[in-house]
This record gives C-alpha cells, sequence and structure tokens, in this order.
C-alpha cells in the first residue's frame, strides 16, 4: 500500500537477455509478483532486449507478458549494449526511475519497499535520489536451507545456492523458493547462517591495484563505490545528471563505471538494506581463472567479453582509472603466466 501520501511511482524495468528463457519467465513471474505487493506507490513497465535467442524467447514472453516491450536484435549487442537499447526506447518516458534487472535475479516480494526505502534513506541523507543498489543473496552450499518439502520436479537437477535447477526432462527450469526455515519471504529475515550476499555494493579497499570488497548485508544503507545492476534503481535525476550507460562496453564493466560516474559527480549509490533478491554468483574470480586455464583457453577467456573480457577491462581503466593501468597491465600478464603477484612483488 502507498505510504506517506507518497504519489505514485512510474519504473522501467529493463532487461537483455539471450535465451535461457526459463529463467527470463520466472524473473518476470517474480517482477510482477513484487510490484503487486506494492499496487499503490509502484506503476512498472518493462523493457526486454531479445539478443538473438534462439529458444522462443520473444514468442513465450509475449504470450505470458503481453505488456512486455520486446525490442529484437541480432545477437551482437552482449549485455551493455542490450541494456542500453532497453533505456534508449524508454528515455522518452520520462519515468521517475529505471530498474535494471539481469533475468537470473529473482526478486522477493517486498523487494520493491526496499528500492522505494533506499531512495527515501538517500533522500533524507544526502538530499537528493540516487542509486539504489539491491543486495542480492545465495544460499551457502554447505547449509541444508531448501525445506524438503521444497523439491524440485522428478528428473531435474537443483541448485542448492539458488533453489533453481534445470528439468532434465523437458529442458526447463523447475523452481524452489528460497526461503527460511521460518518461511518468511520478506529479506530482511533471510537466515544469515544460510545465505550469503552474492551481488550488491562494493567499497575499494586498495586504490592502487583496485582491490574491493563485497559489503555484507546487514540491515543498513551502505554506502558503496560501484553496485551489481543485478537489481539496480536509478533515480530520474541522475540520468538528467549523468546520463545513462556508456555503449562502448561489450559486455561488462558498464555497470560498475556508472555507479563510479555517479560518486564521482556527488551523487548517492546505496545499497538497500536487506535482501531483495535471489542469484547465485556465477562470475568467479576471473584472474585467478586465468591461472588455471589450459594455455589455448587462456588465451581465449583473456579475450572473450564474456570472459575477462581484456578489452572492457582497458576501457573502463582508461576512461575512470588512467592510473591503474600499468599495474593492472603488469597483474593480468601474471596471471596469465600462472604467478602469483602477491607472491612474486
Amino acid at each position: 500500500m502507498e505510504r506517506d501520501g507518497a504519489e505514485k511511482k512510474k519504473w522501467a524495468v529493463l532487461m537483455t537477455v539471450h535465451n535461457r528463457v526459463a529463467y527470463t519467465t520466472r524473473c518476470l513471474e517474480h517482477l510482477f509478483a513484487a510490484a503487486s505487493a506494492e499496487p499503490q506507490s509502484v506503476h512498472l513497465d518493462v523493457y526486454l532486449t531479445d539478443d538473438g535467442s534462439t529458444d522462443n524467447t520473444a514468442q513465450i514472453v509475449a504470450a505470458q507478458f503481453p505488456s512486455v516491450r520486446i525490442l529484437p536484435a541480432d545477437g551482437s549487442l552482449f549485455w551493455t549494449k542490450g541494456m542500453v537499447k532497453a533505456w534508449s526506447e524508454a528515455l522518452p518516458m520520462k519515468y521517475d526511475a529505471y530498474l535494471l534487472l539481469n533475468n537470473d535475479t529473482f526478486l522477493l516480494p517486498d523487494s520493491m519497499r526496499e528500492f522505494i526505502d533506499t531512495q527515501r534513506y538517500m533522500v533524507d541523507h544526502f538530499g537528493t535520489e540516487g542509486i539504489a543498489v539491491g543486495c542480492i543473496c545465495q544460499g551457502k552450499r554447505d547449509q541444508p536451507w531448501i525445506p524438503e518439502s521444497s523439491t524440485s520436479a522428478q528428473g531435474s537437477s537443483l541448485d542448492s545456492s539458488t533453489g533453481f535447477g534445470s528439468d532434465n526432462s523437458t529442458g526447463t527450469m523447475a523452481h524452489t523458493t528460497p526461503i527460511d526455515q521460518s518461511g518468511n519471504m520478506a529479506g530482511k529475515n533471510f537466515n544469515p547462517d544460510h545465505f550469503i550476499t552474492s551481488y550488491g555494493g562494493s567499497v575499494i579497499t586498495n586504490r592502487r591495484t583496485l582491490d574491493m570488497r563485497l559489503l555484507a548485508t546487514n540491515g543498513t544503507h551502505q554506502l558503496c563505490d560501484f553496485g551489481n545492476a543485478n537489481a539496480m534503481l536509478v533515480s530520474r535525476s541522475v540520468v538528467e545528471r549523468i546520463g545513462i550507460f556508456w555503449d562502448g562496453y561489450a559486455h561488462g564493466h558498464a555497470d560498475y563505471e556508472y555507479t563510479h560516474k555517479a560518486r564521482v559527480a556527488g551523487l548517492p549509490v546505496v545499497t538497500t538494506q536487506w535482501f531483495c533478491g535471489v542469484c547465485r554468483n556465477d562470475h568467479q574470480n576471473r584472474m585467478a581463472l586465468l591461472a588455471r586455464l589450459p594455455l589455448r583457453a587462456r588465451w581465449q577467456y583473456l579475450w572473450r567479453p564474456s570472459g575477462y573480457g581484456l578489452p572492457d577491462v582497458l576501457r573502463f581503466l582508461k576512461r575512470n582509472f588512467p592510473g591503474q593501468i600499468a599495474i593492472i597491465l603488469y597483474i593480468t600478464a601474471k596471471r596469465f603466466c600462472g604467478i602469483d603477484p602477491q607472491r612474486h612483488a
């Protein structure tokens, strides 16, 4: 319900996808379920870039969610350019905010309230709305947090870190709702013994090497240097000040650059107090992975946009941290050769 007499907000939800239609439909189900918990506070319009999917994503989404605006592409956009396409399509409507959402991130029922409260916190403490970075969680693999009653379909493989798995018999995604032992779906009630933060806000711990630390979700709003756009709400005032993503990246780094750019401009970038979604962190430490791969695979991974993405790394550094290019290249070269730079400094 609407609180404090606040005017109902219009948000554009921005997504870009390539295949994985089961994830996309499940993501949209969670999104609209979360919106239904705040019917007097938020109205959502969804803009989804379908970047050359070959699994009938466009047709299936259109049939199940006819209100979603589907923007076709040829498969060459990757994540950043796909998000730019969706964002550019939504801009003329002058929404109050833009919710960037990954299709493998499943929002919790109280997520809209988390974003609303975080924007209010920024107004109260910084005098302006900014970027609300959603804290996303995954289950600890060594904890049996999924209830016995929440089981996947027969023949399916359940991912114990998220509660989502692939149905081997049908090729679709089985689903169990991630809950703690109390059965309460509110993010603030997720048991910290069973869940960890997988995506969210990060702070720089070593500016020379750009080492950073992912902030643990702890029930407070936390100012951060960078934010993951798994679920990230950008206010209109931010867009009016610094624009949208730069489309020069092939795949990654756009969300980190954008949140960094906001901070440089004096705009707040703050995490939600509690978890607002579920997504398993499937991005391994890219530096460490370089040293473990066979040489040929290592070379391919180094240049692949969805791998280490060296061209994007260099673009990010040149645009934002030019003084760190040499040290990052040195560390990358050491990793590529299978050497731990910290042991051979």
